[in-house]
């Protein structure tokens, strides 16, 4: 027999080979023997037929589900504690089988047991904790996670779950209370340790509560440990320029976009300090475009500043139509009042500028009915955006339309004059009465 008929024998004999194998993987999975299953879905999946190695992954993942189920877990480790000298790890595998499956209860009662073998295991102490948290023991589960933080004071998970538990299971006076004794122990341990993460969690929570120059301290400390980590910049920007630093915010998110220039939260910070400070540069409008080719991404807060950025500028440069459809673009994510009155400001002189006066008109309209739903139709800043109403008008012929609005600024000139007057007439009144 040649050499390629031998060969060809040879892969049909593998490929019955790996069948049989195959028949039996299933028959073993479905008589409910997972562990054979799994051995022999192991063995077929070295197979180079792709249907073959594809069903026995399959098998192999269904096969390990069933093997390493959280029920197997349970009844193979409590048959361990039940027929040997338990060691603490058995109670706390158990617990976080009853963890995952929802049971806080029995999570508790083998944590506890755990705890008795050893009462300084941190993970002990802190599952426990977490467990008492979902079963709404939120007494016991500020216990636990101080006893965990006693244990190792370095690890930031019992923090953060007594955080989270003050924020959202307290009163505010409970809550700023507890928060501040908190922040007192973990500084307590920053003293002691001066771990970075601790540093980090410490400038956070404080930047939270608005606690900025605290949380400015912490993350001066931090940088001084570590001066090449972005975020710890970028949160020292935010923290200045809530303590209206900005010249230092300015220098903290140069830096980070000299060491990334695609990250969208600084050049989100670099337009929020431009803005707020009226010094808009090329740098800003560099930002305020990358800003808009990445708009899905980015929070509505700064969506707003960058389109009306954009389209302020394009205003100032002339591209008037342009500008309009910034402006409309800005309208989407406007919130406050005052903002959404300065952008139908801005568009109606964009419209008039391209004589589209119906447009215009339009625009003009919405802010005196935002105006007047706040009592504020008789402002004298209501004047100029009647006097544009007048050139409309003018201009299209509507005679009895500047009649209305000539009577409407009228109104106006003579309540403003009626409220100087009495201020006048109060002022002479109590300078002329006797001592």
């Amino acid at each position: 027999m040649d050499e390629d008929n031998q060969k060809t024998i040879d892969a049909k004999d593998d490929k019955q080979k790996y069948k049989d194998l195959e028949n039996s993987m299933i028959d073993s999975f479905f008589s409910n023997n997972f562990a054979d299953s799994l051995a022999k879905s192991i063995e077929l999946l070295k197979s180079d037929d792709k249907d073959v190695s594809t069903n026995a992954l399959r098998y192999y993942s269904m096969s390990l589900y069933n093997v390493f189920s959280l029920d197997n877990i349970i009844n193979n480790l409590t048959y361990v504690v039940n027929n040997s000298m338990p060691n603490y790890k058995d109670y706390y595998y158990l617990g976080l089988c009853y963890f995952d499956k929802g049971n806080y209860a029995n999570a508790i009662e083998n944590f506890l047991k755990g705890l008795e073998i050893n009462e300084k295991d941190y993970n002990l102490n802190y599952n426990l904790a977490l467990s008492y948290y979902y079963n709404s023991e939120f007494d016991k589960a500020e216990e636990y996670s101080h006893k965990a933080i006693f244990i190792d004071g370095g690890i930031l998970n019992s923090y953060q779950l007594l955080y989270y538990m003050y924020n959202n299971n307290f009163t505010e006076h409970e809550r700023n209370l507890k928060i501040e004794q908190l922040l007192n122990t973990i500084d307590e341990n920053i003293n002691r340790t001066g771990d970075k993460n601790l540093l980090l969690l410490a400038s956070n929570y404080n930047f939270e509560t608005g606690n900025f120059s605290k949380a400015l301290e912490y993350l001066n400390r931090l940088i001084v440990l570590d001066n090449t980590n972005i975020d710890y910049f970028l949160l020292r920007t935010k923290t200045h320029f809530q303590l209206q630093n900005y010249a230092s915010s300015q220098q903290d998110i140069d830096f980070v976009l000299d060491k990334d220039i695609n990250n969208l939260d600084a050049h989100c910070l670099n337009v929020r300090i431009a803005y707020t400070t009226s010094n808009i540069t090329e740098q800003t409008l560099k930002s305020v475009d990358v800003i808009i080719e990445n708009s899905e991404k980015i929070s509505d807060d700064c969506n707003f500043l960058v389109f009306k950025i954009k389209a302020n500028n394009l205003a100032d440069n002339n591209e008037i139509q342009e500008s309009i459809d910034y402006y409309t673009k800005a309208l989407l994510f406007a919130e406050e009042q005052n903002d959404i009155i300065e952008l139908y400001s801005n568009r109606a002189d964009a419209y008039l500028k391209l004589d589209d006066l119906d447009l215009a008109e339009l625009d003009i309209n919405r802010i005196l009915i935002l105006k007047e739903e706040n009592g504020q139709n008789l402002d004298k800043n209501n004047i100029d955006l009647l006097q544009k109403l007048l050139v409309i008008y003018a201009k299209q012929n509507r005679v009895d339309d500047i009649s209305q609005t000539a009577e409407k600024i009228k109104e106006i000139k003579e309540k403003e004059s009626s409220v100087k007057a009495t201020i006048n007439s109060s002022g002479k009144g109590h300078l002329n009465s006797p001592p």
